[in-house]
C-alpha cells in the first residue's frame, strides 16, 4: 500500500512540474490586453494602425510586440492624380511625422514594461517593439523613410526610466535602435 501511494505522489509530482513547465510565462490574455493599448497610442495623429498589435513572451528572451503602421498622409484614390510636387509634399509631410513615430513607440515601449500584464517577465529580459511602415510603392518617394523600426530594451532599464530612478532625457541612450 504504501508503494503504491508512494508511485501516485511521484506520478502527481511529474505531472505538475509537466504542466507547470508547458504553461506560458505570459498569458495570451495579458498580451492582447497590451496590444489593444498599444493600437490606441499609436492610432492618432500621425499613423494609421493596419494590422493590430500582435505580441508574443519568448521564454528566456522576452514580450515582442509588431504592428504594420501607416502615416496618415493623402492616399491614392481613382480622382487623385498626384503630380510630382504632390508626391514631393507628402513625402516631405512623411519626413516631419518620423521623430512623432519614434517618440510613440518609446512611450508603448514604456507603457509594456509598466504594465501588470508583463509582470511576469523578468527585469533582465527584453521588451521589443517593432514597426513595419506601409508605403506605395509604385509611386512614393521613400528615400529617408525606414521600411522597419525596431525598439528594445532591458525591462529593468525601462523600469528604471519609468519610475524616476532614471531621468526621461536617458532614455533614448537605453535603447537599442535599428531601422532599415
Amino acid at each position: 500500500m504504501k508503494q503504491t501511494a508512494a508511485a501516485v505522489t511521484v506520478i502527481c509530482i511529474a505531472t505538475a512540474a509537466v504542466l507547470l513547465a508547458d504553461a506560458p510565462r505570459v498569458s495570451r490574455f495579458a498580451l492582447s490586453q497590451l496590444e489593444a493599448r498599444i493600437d490606441g497610442l499609436l492610432d492618432k495623429d500621425t499613423c494609421n494602425v493596419l494590422g493590430n498589435t500582435r505580441g508574443v513572451y519568448l521564454d528566456n528572451y522576452g514580450a515582442v510586440f509588431t504592428t504594420l503602421v501607416s502615416l496618415r498622409t493623402e492616399v491614392p484614390n481613382p480622382f487623385n492624380n498626384f503630380t510630382p510636387k504632390k508626391i514631393a509634399e507628402i513625402h516631405a509631410t512623411k519626413l516631419k511625422m518620423m521623430p512623432a513615430v519614434r517618440e510613440k513607440m518609446r512611450q508603448s515601449l514604456l507603457l509594456m514594461a509598466s504594465s501588470s500584464g508583463l509582470d511576469a517577465v523578468p527585469p533582465d529580459e527584453q521588451v521589443v517593439f517593432d514597426v513595419t511602415l506601409f508605403y506605395y510603392t509604385s509611386w512614393e518617394d521613400m528615400h529617408g523613410l525606414p521600411k522597419e523600426i525596431l525598439m528594445q530594451s532591458s525591462k529593468r532599464k525601462l523600469l528604471d526610466v519609468q519610475q524616476g530612478r532614471v531621468p526621461m532625457t536617458q532614455l533614448e541612450s537605453l535603447l537599442k535602435v535599428q531601422e532599415q
